[in-house]
């Protein structure tokens, strides 16, 4: 019957929808809370990183869902050695893409927020500009548009991409799995709360690391830990090239 088949359709995708809808809300409410931090008034690069990022990591997590959702739907999971090898390699591939994008990512963001030091620009007066003579004895202030803000932006932006896929990766790999065990179809699903939940949580692992390492700009941190990351991009795409399912 029609009806049947239309409750059972909301059935499977009402709960998901409001899980999804109840996720993009979040992600208003802290983007805007964020805005007020002291991290994004001192670097002003994280601010324009948040929507660079959102955009080109929600699209890997999308295509993750559909990789997923695909194998899950021709039946390719249902074995467990073979679902080893899928979703191993599914992970693998995501923190490729994720540190290659959140390397574009930083590298635009502080390119278009490069800009002259607040110092050095004329403040406004109702006799016209004058120029601040006071020294910017704040080690950010100092710091901006040089080379250690770029490695923080740079390592931020790929500590919090590479650890939110690791998160949002393991979460629709596993909810792929449990619909299909359950007889729902994974499309209805997965692909809703990809799109919401990960913006939640790249916002709130881009909040709280750039917080951490704001701390350690100008020490060399952020330069080892792009590094570190560069490498294990390295890694990761070597485990990719040797998967049979990638």
């Amino acid at each position: 019957m029609p009806w049947r088949k239309a409750w059972g359709l909301t059935r499977e995708t009402l709960p998901v929808m409001l899980c999804a809808l109840a996720g993009l809300l979040l992600s208003g409410m802290e983007l805007d809370h964020m805005t007020t931090w002291k991290t994004f008034a001192k670097v002003d690069k994280f601010l324009i990183l948040v929507p660079i990022m959102l955009n080109l990591k929600g699209n890997l997590e999308m295509n993750l869902s559909l990789r997923m959702a695909t194998a899950a739907n021709i039946g390719e999971i249902d074995n467990c050695r073979t679902r080893k090898l899928i979703v191993s390699g599914n992970m693998w591939l995501l923190q490729v893409q994720a540190l290659i994008v959140a390397s574009v990512a930083g590298i635009l963001s502080f390119g278009l927020g490069a800009k002259e030091s607040p110092g050095d620009q004329p403040v406004l007066t109702m006799r016209g500009p004058v120029h601040a003579g006071k020294p910017i004895l704040d080690k950010t202030a100092r710091l901006r548009d040089g080379y250690f803000e770029f490695a923080l932006v740079l390592a931020v932006s790929q500590l919090a991409a590479s650890m939110s896929s690791a998160v949002q990766g393991s979460f629709i790999c596993a909810l792929v799995v449990l619909a299909r065990k359950s007889g729902f179809d994974p499309d209805n699903m997965v692909i809703p709360i990809a799109g919401s939940l990960g913006d939640l949580c790249t916002l709130t692992l881009l909040g709280l690391i750039g917080a951490g390492l704001l701390y350690f700009e100008g020490t060399g941190i952020a330069t080892l830990l792009f590094l570190g990351l560069i490498t294990l991009c390295v890694v990761f795409m070597l485990a990719t090239l040797r998967n049979v399912y990638e």
